[in-house]
């Protein structure tokens, strides 16, 4: 049985957290650099059932008029893992296995909350940011995923 990943649809349906596999993450505004070194649009796949999937019998499309626009290799991905793919338009089978991160929340960093703008050398290599707050990475005002917790403001220097 053909099975199909409609991103619009997907995008538009809140219900999708329920099914099989699902769009976890998707930027459509390129921002990630492939094999070829080109920027690509992305999309990350995640396997929200407690069973490995075979992703041959499922396609990914933008086009509800041509819904087989691209199948997936035919590869397993496990319960719970995700799988990245590269939106480049040529085929190949190579995919990206993780992510690299500027903030992670192992960090402590230094910031700056936004009611107000920071001193005007605040970016400055040598500045002094003794007066700025400390806190663990993962810094946010009420998602129910942060290590340090804030204030909602209009902006946040790290």
């Amino acid at each position: 049985m053909k099975k199909f990943l409609f991103l619009i649809n997907i995008l538009c349906t809140a219900s999708f957290i329920y099914a099989q596999l699902g769009i976890n993450e998707f930027n459509c505004k390129r921002g990630f650099t492939d094999e070829n070194g080109n920027d690509v649009d992305w999309i990350e796949i995640y396997n929200y059932s407690s069973n490995s999937v075979t992703l041959s019998d499922f396609f990914l499309s933008d086009n509800p008029n041509n819904l087989h626009k691209w199948q997936f290799p035919a590869i397993n991905l496990g319960s719970q893992e995700l799988i990245t793919i590269c939106a480049s338009g040529r085929e190949n089978t190579k995919f990206p296995n993780h992510w690299e991160a500027l903030v992670v929340p192992e960090n402590n960093w230094k910031y700056w909350l936004g009611n107000s703008a920071p001193p005007n050398d605040w970016s400055l290599p040598g500045f002094n940011d003794q007066s700025w707050n400390i806190g663990q990475g993962g810094i946010g005002y009420g998602d129910n995923d942060d290590n340090t917790i804030i204030s909602s403001v209009p902006s946040l220097f790290l």
